[in-house]
């Protein structure tokens, strides 16, 4: 009696495994990611799957791997300085190669100012100066200990 309640509750562990996984199917797709004209490959190009969250990044030498479910998908593929392009991936397909075009948008300059002019009345801020008469001729180690109690 005890031996035929384990096999059913086995078998029955068993058949909802299996559907489980048939439900979920999934395929890896294995692929490269290179410059269309210089053939060279493209580490760190972005490559999402249409309509979800899942995504990937192609590794050392373009190389990527990205878990899609069965049937027909399309990849999004993207780099910085590259046109991004769209694939799209067939049933039986596992492997891809992706060439994509330098865009001729070119990045522009970006140039942070880290300095500008201030006087005291329009300043908000605590405001502390220090003179060369205040640090000349003191022995110290470093620049720090030398501002050290005098500034804040």
């Amino acid at each position: 009696m005890k031996k035929s309640k384990l096999l059913k509750s086995g078998f029955v562990i068993l058949a909802l495994l299996l559907f489980s996984s048939a439900g979920i199917a999934q395929r890896r797709i294995s692929g490269v990611v290179e410059n269309a004209k210089s053939k060279s490959l493209l580490e760190g190009a972005t490559i999402a799957l249409r309509g979800s969250k899942t995504n990937a990044i192609s590794k050392e030498g373009g190389k990527f791997e990205i878990s899609v479910p069965n049937g027909k998908v399309s990849l999004h593929v993207s780099f910085v300085g590259y046109d991004p392009k769209t694939i799209t991936i067939g049933e039986g397909e596992t492997h891809v190669v992706v060439a994509l075009n330098e865009s001729n948008n070119q990045l522009n300059d970006v140039v942070i100012v880290g300095m500008q002019r201030q006087t005291r009345r329009n300043t908000v801020a605590a405001i502390s100066g220090i003179t060369s008469k205040d640090i000349q001729d003191k022995p110290v180690a470093s620049v720090d200990v030398l501002l050290q109690g005098r500034i804040s």
